[in-house]
């Protein structure tokens, strides 16, 4: 999977501090911690599925995105770099994840996440909102970096 080879390259902003990798023969999973805002999460998945099944685990993801949105009205970023198009969703209102996104090379590859803010931190707008702008342009930088 070389969508896989440098993605710490989500730091656009240099703020992600902590990169945990997991991997087995088909996903790598990436967790980037940004201790600067109070240890929220970006939870990243990079999948290599059958090009059979790439519709129907697509489907899944965005299922996932609605739910996880609920009744929240969710801004859409499209991202396309020639090789991956994808989507980054963001939910302000969403009370755990306020960004989701979704990428494919529509042909054996899905890279899909969300970004957790801790419960401790606060609900005001004012003061997270910077915080879920950042990482968004974390996130758009990764799909455009994706080959």
């Amino acid at each position: 999977m070389e969508a896989t080879q440098n993605i710490a390259r989500v730091m656009a902003n240099c703020q992600g501090d902590t990169v945990v990798i997991k991997k087995n023969k088909n996903a790598v999973w990436v967790d980037i911690v940004y201790g600067i805002y109070s240890g929220a999460v970006l939870h990243l998945t990079i999948q290599s599925v059958d090009k059979y099944d790439l519709a129907a685990d697509m489907a899944g993801r965005m299922q996932r995105i609605e739910m996880n949105i609920g009744g929240n009205k969710p801004q859409v970023v499209e991202v396309s770099n020639g090789k991956f198009e994808g989507i980054v969703v963001k939910a302000v209102s969403a009370n755990v994840t306020p960004l989701q996104f979704l990428a494919t090379d529509n042909k054996s590859v899905i890279v899909y996440g969300s970004f957790e803010m801790p419960e401790s931190y606060s609900k005001d707008v004012e003061m997270f909102l910077p915080v879920i702008n950042s990482v968004e342009n974390d996130i758009i930088k990764l799909i455009s970096d994706l080959d």
